[in-house]
């Protein structure tokens, strides 16, 4: 999480979004920055109500938050991936043994083992509301429209990074558990769609 005083902005580290892309353009503009630990690093937005110390005399409510999503199912292949590397071999995190069905089905299920333990992006984004708490979010297929609008909303200049990410093999998921998925996380679609269209950064055409 980047916090940018004067100009009463707070960039949300959303894991798996580019986070650590951005904060490594952005941190030398910021006042304060969570680098770690991992719950301050990506504090979710309505984490913001728990800073009122920090923050005094402000109000916290006084600041944007400004932030990125990815497609839900992109995100879990990202979540996935990520913990198949061989650091985590024989960790109980490790998704290096199971397919990327058994994966989903374990984060959707009422108690995921430790390897499917990764969130909700619209939990971060939203608390325990409906709508997003957050001010600002921007699809991570057009995380350059994020970099112009900080460039503008901060009055900064910086060398925008290449945001064209690889194209990675997809994994293979079959119809009826992208279809328990999207049952299980129907809010976190439907919101993505949202976010998709433009209704949370008017910006975007």
């Amino acid at each position: 999480m980047l916090v940018f005083w004067p100009k009463r902005l707070v960039y949300l580290a959303v894991p798996k979004t580019g986070s650590s892309a951005i904060e490594s353009v952005l941190h030398p503009f910021a006042d304060i920055q969570f680098k770690s630990p991992p719950r301050l690093k990506h504090a979710k937005a309505g984490t913001m109500r728990n800073f009122r110390k920090l923050f005094s005399p402000l109000d916290p409510g006084e600041f944007e938050q400004v932030a990125v999503m990815r497609d839900p199912l992109e995100w879990l292949g990202s979540w996935y991936r990520y913990r198949a590397r061989k650091e985590l071999d024989g960790n109980q995190n490790s998704t290096a043994n199971i397919s990327f069905e058994e994966f989903i089905d374990a984060v959707i299920s009422k108690n995921p083992p430790p390897f499917a333990h990764v969130g909700s992006q619209f939990r971060f984004l939203c608390a325990e509301g409906e709508t997003p708490v957050a001010d600002r979010i921007y699809p991570y297929t057009r995380i350059n429209d994020l970099f112009t609008y900080l460039e503008k909303r901060l009055e900064i200049s910086f060398e925008i990074p290449d945001a064209n990410m690889s194209e990675i093999a997809p994994l293979s998921l079959s119809d009826a558990c992208l279809a328990r998925l999207m049952d299980a996380r129907s809010a976190e679609f439907a919101l993505y769609e949202q976010v998709e269209a433009g209704v949370y950064c008017q910006d975007i055409k």
